[in-house]
């Protein structure tokens, strides 16, 4: 972070380099950990993830049924409306409902004032619309990344999640996500969450419980002409 984003920080960084004898030792550290990146190793990529495009989506959907999240796949991004209202009505769920306040799903076609609450969950809301960062086939994860268009506890405090996945955010590898977020210039968020199916535990008694720390349900809209994150 540079002085003009956060003189302050910048400020006590300083100080706290004068007095460690440290001065001027930013520009170093920063350079250094740039070398480091450019000459990192890469970890080892599963052959499974050796894919065309129609075949990830293949391997996406089959990690994720395994741990029980559906995926729904979707040609527009306009249908996104209509296919939440209509799991709403079949999964019989009531109370609050709330969506990510990301310009993307806020500009969707939402009928009347059917639109979710646009914002951070509350104690009430059963059910969550929120919009993935990225997707790993590999393992069928999802990835959020915390900020004002998408606070992080979207994704714990509401008993249903429905998540909405970008085509062009679906990655082989959680390396191939994070080369693209820094090709993208994309800032650091405070918070990563990688979450892989439903919150559950089996802590007692090894049985296993849907809820413990997260929503019971998540499903997926996997949107094919959905533009990438930005």
């Amino acid at each position: 972070m540079t002085a003009t984003e956060n003189p302050g920080r910048a400020a006590l960084l300083a100080d706290v380099r004068r007095a460690l004898g440290r001065a001027g030792a930013s520009e170093t550290h920063h350079a250094a950990v740039a070398a480091r990146l450019e000459t990192r190793l890469r970890g080892p990529i599963p052959a499974r993830t050796a894919l065309p495009w129609d075949g990830l989506v293949d391997l996406f959907v089959t990690m994720s049924e395994q741990v029980g999240v559906e995926v729904r796949r979707l040609a527009k991004l306009d249908e996104v409306p209509g296919v939440f209202a209509a799991r709403l009505a079949a999964l019989e769920v009531g109370g609050g409902q709330v969506m990510a306040p990301h310009p993307l799903l806020r500009g969707l076609p939402w009928p009347g004032n059917d639109a979710p609450r646009a914002g951070p969950a509350r104690g009430d809301d059963r059910a969550a619309l929120t919009l993935a960062a990225g997707a790993v086939a590999e393992t069928g994860t999802l990835i959020f990344v915390s900020g004002p268009e998408h606070p992080s506890n979207l994704a714990f405090l509401p008993e249903l999640q429905i998540v909405v996945l970008r085509g062009g955010d679906l990655c082989a590898t959680y390396e191939d996500f994070w080369d693209r977020r820094r090709e993208a210039g994309a800032p650091t968020p405070a918070t990563v969450n990688m979450i892989t199916g439903a919150s559950r535990t089996g802590d007692i008694e090894q049985i296993i419980l849907l809820g413990a720390h997260g929503p019971k349900r998540v499903e997926i809209l996997l949107v094919d002409d959905a533009p990438q994150a930005s």
